[in-house]
């Protein structure tokens, strides 16, 4: 089922990586971050269907990612200690406007 959005939004949250307490049953991460809120593909199981049909995105995810492997990087001192990341696991990472806006890239 596609789902046409009348428009992208864009949005600043004070938190654009979410930290889970155990890994990912799949992915064995931690850490995730999705550029953006919902997609055009709108299924119906999603956590991200919004009731105004908008897709939202995190403009200011890449400086926090950035900001988060600084501090990941000070504190683990070996490879085998670091984190993986992942990025677009929840929702479309490369929606229509990734073209111009360049989040998913830019992670």
């Amino acid at each position: 089922m596609k789902a046409a959005f009348l428009k992208y939004k864009l949005i600043q949250p004070k938190k654009a990586i979410s930290e889970h307490k155990t890994p990912h049953p799949v992915f064995l991460t931690t850490l995730t971050a999705d550029p953006y809120v919902g997609c055009k593909y709108a299924c119906p199981y999603c956590y991200a269907l919004k009731e105004d049909d908008s897709c939202y995105i995190k403009t200011n995810l890449v400086g926090q990612l950035s900001k988060k492997l600084e501090e990941i990087y000070k504190t683990k001192k070996t490879a085998d200690t670091l984190p993986s990341i992942m990025i677009g696991g929840m929702t479309d990472p490369y929606q229509e406007a990734e073209k111009e806006m360049m989040v998913t890239k830019r992670c």
